[in-house]
């Protein structure tokens, strides 16, 4: 199936950090997070959501300011991949270019809009032009429109593994010849309703009646902190790529998505999907080892352990590779998760800078790998692996190396 390198040459970010991927590394170095108390959110709670948005900062458009957050968000990190990999040159094939867009919880801020119009006044108070931006694929056909791509068009709820599907989905595409380029974007928003239920849900620090913050990994480990925003990759053949004069700045050698099978809830005995995905991935890549993975845990006590024992069960006790998790420094970004551990992933390959696992302080017993406590400088990275899992029984894994020149 795979007879060419898939290669991602674009990148763009916009979060509660700043307006770039160059944005989120230095976050992930800085010594301070990035939330703040919600102006926004019920109760105020911590959050890193954004503030004072400005969608002409990427893209003008005559109704960007017309859309949700969501959809800005998504268009914002489109543009800035978009024109990093150089697709509004003249001779790009449109028909040839799909949009493959991920999403954790979907246009919430809208869905609540229209349902509460709907229980004050009826059906006929929902605004037409307001409906149809609460489907799930909204925010990708805004992409798609706006530049006139007219290849594939994905939509993909698959709730906080959402960009890891969105990105092996896109490689598929490619692979099997339904697409020459794939913009691959996944966005969230932080909203009041979608707040309220993932703390009902214990996925809200502190869901243990202590303090609020983020401990990946960590004894004390009592949820996450809520952010918002969106990434966005240019997939395509590195041939592809280097016949148009665009720069190949990552390889995507292995993928693979699973599902748990066991039903709906805590992650609980999800672990050995996590390490099928994850071996499956390795082997896509000719792989049995990477230097480093990104983890997909979303900071709760059993999602941790059950990541923790994938990683342990895959390559055994004092062999793990070392494994970070840069929730502890931008928050939990739901859907969004999987390309900022991309993004991220870059800039390791580039700089061998692993950062660390802000919030761990006392690994839990039952997380026995090589948890990144502090940043790592001078490391030989070679090969990342990157991990995306959500309670709903979906899983998704790639593997990310240099571009050998």
């Amino acid at each position: 199936m795979r007879s060419q390198e898939i290669v991602i040459s674009g990148m763009g970010a916009v979060g509660r950090f700043g307006d770039s991927p160059s944005d989120l590394w230095q976050a992930l170095q800085a010594s301070q997070t990035t939330w703040l108390r919600s102006e926004r959110l019920d109760g105020k709670p911590l959050s890193a959501e954004i503030v004072d948005f400005d969608l002409n900062r990427f893209r003008r458009t005559a109704k960007g300011h017309r859309v949700p957050r969501i959809s800005q968000y998504a268009l914002a990190a489109a543009a800035q991949a978009i024109t990093h990999a150089q697709l509004e040159a003249k001779g790009v094939d449109k028909d040839a270019v799909s949009v493959v867009y991920g999403t954790g919880n979907g246009p919430n801020d809208v869905v609540g809009k229209n349902l509460n119009a709907i229980v004050m006044t009826g059906l006929g108070g929902v605004e037409p032009l307001s409906f149809q931006e609460s489907v799930f694929n909204a925010p990708a056909s805004l992409i798609s429109i706006e530049y006139g791509f007219r290849g594939p068009l994905l939509a993909l709820p698959m709730g906080w593994a959402a960009g890891g599907h969105a990105i092996a989905m896109a490689a598929d595409l490619i692979c099997f010849g339904h697409t020459s380029v794939a913009v691959v974007v996944a966005s969230d928003e932080s909203t009041s309703m979608g707040h309220r239920a993932l703390k009902a849900l214990g996925f809200v620090t502190p869901n243990d009646g202590g303090d609020e913050a983020i401990r990946p990994f960590d004894v004390r480990h009592n949820g996450t902190i809520i952010g918002e925003g969106a990434a966005a990759l240019i997939l395509e053949t590195r041939e592809h790529a280097e016949a148009r004069g665009a720069i190949p700045l990552m390889r995507l050698t292995g993928w693979a998505m699973r599902a748990d099978a066991f039903g709906t809830g805590s992650k609980g005995r999800g672990a050995p999907a996590i390490q099928d995905a994850m071996e499956s991935a390795l082997q896509m890549a000719g792989r049995s080892r990477v230097d480093l993975i990104y983890s997909g845990s979303y900071c709760t006590a059993d999602a941790d352990q059950s990541e923790a024992e994938a990683i342990l069960g895959l390559f055994g006790r004092g062999m793990t590779p070392a494994t970070t998790n840069i929730r502890g420094a931008i928050g939990e970004q739901k859907g969004v998760a999987a390309l900022f551990n991309a993004l991220a992933a870059f800039s390791s390959l580039h700089t061998g800078v692993i950062p660390a696992t802000k919030g761990c302080e006392q690994i839990d017993p039952a997380c026995d790998i090589d948890v990144v406590l502090s940043k790592r400088t001078g490391v030989a990275v070679e090969s990342i692996l990157c991990n995306a899992f959500w309670v709903n029984g979906v899983n998704a894994s790639f593997v990310c190396e240099a571009v050998q020149r």
